[in-house]
């Protein structure tokens, strides 16, 4: 839902410097409400309200799927607000039958640095911070003590350590200490090496 909000108000703000509202036939709001109105009415043309429903659910099937992969990509990566956006700010699933089934959204640092590339012209970065396959992450995920445990507190903890700076460093801490995880980054060396290389 935060992700919604903020591209409400990007559009809000986006269309109002052009003297528009956010609901404007020229904006995409509309536009997403008409396609979406399309969509109903040919699947109910098609299948019926049988077809219609079908239809529906595949789409939002598909919606959840999506949102859950963006999810696993994200998770836990802290960013200072206003500050660029790195490779590393992005988990990378590279495991080769993730990245077939996929198509290449788990590798999607460059989506980052240029987000209308290609999905087949998105390289793989094994030098950012890793997670095991997509697969493995999505049906742990579906048991949070597991995921949490096992999984992403490893993961998090090993990117605070070599690949956030400082002031993320403040931010992760902050929220490792909300969650009530443990403070590892309490007497944690500054980072170095290639981590410290791809900092922006």
């Amino acid at each position: 839902m935060g992700n919604a909000r903020s591209v409400f108000a990007w559009e809000k703000a986006a269309l109002a410097k052009r003297g528009l509202s956010v609901w404007s036939w020229q904006g995409r709001f509309a536009k997403a409400a008409v396609a979406l109105l399309a969509l109903t009415v040919v699947l109910f043309v098609i299948g019926g309200a049988v077809g219609m429903a079908a239809g529906l659910t595949v789409a939002l099937f598909g919606r959840v799927w999506l949102e859950a992969f963006n999810y696993l990509q994200h998770v836990g990566l802290i960013r200072v607000e206003g500050q660029p956006v790195g490779k590393r700010h992005v988990w990378n699933h590279l495991s080769p039958l993730t990245r077939i089934a996929a198509y290449e959204i788990t590798n999607h640092c460059d989506h980052h640095q240029d987000a209308y590339i290609p999905y087949f012209r998105m390289k793989p970065d094994p030098s950012g911070p890793q997670m095991p396959s997509g697969f493995v992450c999505f049906f742990a995920a579906a048991v949070p003590p597991i995921w949490t445990r096992f999984v992403l507190q490893p993961r998090l903890r090993h990117w605070d350590l070599h690949y956030a700076t400082p002031a993320e460093r403040a931010l992760a801490r902050e929220a490792n200490r909300r969650a009530g995880w443990p403070d590892w980054l309490a007497d944690a060396p500054a980072p170095s090496g290639v981590a410290a290389a791809v900092q922006v």
